[in-house]
Parts: C-alpha cells; sequence; structure tokens
C-alpha cells in the first residue's frame, strides 16, 4: 500500500514538473503572444464551444480566471462569444479561424519537443504513470466534492 510519503513526493515532483513545463510552453508560445494558460484555454475549445464555467471546472481554476484569459484571447480575435441556447448569461466561447490556425500551428511546434521528452522513457512504465496520476487525481476531485457536501 502506498504510504503517505509516497503520495507527497509525487506530488512534489507534478508541481516541478507543472512549473518546468510552463516554463517550456511560455517560451514556445511567446512569439505567437500566447502562454501556457491561454494555450491551455484554446486546447480547451479545440473539440468545440464551451461556456467559462465549464472550462473553469475543467482545469479546477476560478470561473474569473478562465474569464480574464478569455478576454485577452478575444481581444487579439482568438476566440469570439455565441449565444448559449442553454443559458442565456453564460455564452459559448469558441476559437475563431484565426485561433484555430494559430493552436494547429502550435501543436506543429510543440511536437518536436514533445519527441524530445518522450526519448528514452520506458512506454510501459509510461503508461503505468497516467495510470497512477489519473487515479490520483480522482481521488482528490472526490476528496472536493466531500467537502464540498459537508460545506
Amino acid at each position: 500500500m502506498t504510504d503517505r510519503t509516497d503520495v507527497e513526493k509525487i506530488t512534489r515532483e507534478v508541481r516541478h514538473l507543472f512549473q518546468v513545463l510552463k516554463t517550456l510552453a511560455d517560451e514556445l508560445h511567446r512569439d505567437a503572444g500566447l502562454n501556457a494558460s491561454t494555450r491551455a484555454v484554446m486546447e480547451a475549445l479545440a473539440d468545440g464551444p464551451r461556456t467559462v464555467p465549464d472550462i473553469a471546472r475543467s482545469k479546477s481554476v476560478t470561473r474569473q480566471h478562465i474569464q480574464l484569459l478569455v478576454d485577452e484571447l478575444a481581444e487579439s480575435d482568438l476566440v469570439e462569444l455565441r449565444p448559449n441556447p442553454a443559458h442565456q448569461r453564460s455564452p459559448l466561447v469558441a476559437l475563431t479561424r484565426r485561433g484555430e490556425a494559430l493552436f494547429a500551428a502550435g501543436r506543429k511546434r510543440e511536437a518536436p519537443l514533445l519527441d524530445r521528452l518522450a526519448a528514452g522513457l520506458d512506454p510501459r512504465k509510461a503508461a503505468v504513470t497516467v495510470q497512477t496520476l489519473s487515479a490520483l487525481r480522482r481521488r482528490a476531485e472526490d476528496l472536493i466534492r466531500l467537502q464540498e457536501q459537508n460545506s
């Protein structure tokens, strides 16, 4: 059975990795006027329009934070707001054609970096890592739901 020390080590490593990947993404997308946060919002919209609250929930951040990023992307004509038939006060956010093209170009720019990061990793260990991190995330989400129910 995994103990608290192992989870602490995993948590520390994930936090550090997140910061390193954020730095890499910021540098990689700087010339396109994007940073890791705006790129993440664009990624959330790549499969279709979503509301700001939906994006915020999927990223486990505040609606206000996502709204600031959406406003920044809208000013650059990378996203647009569309009427939401399901909710009058919460419009759908969608990538514009320019946003779709910029996101696609960014994915192409990321591919060589991802290949370099993947080089030398054992595919079986990578699969176990994904499973472990997914399980840990689900457990943490369950704890959040329990706390919300109890408050």
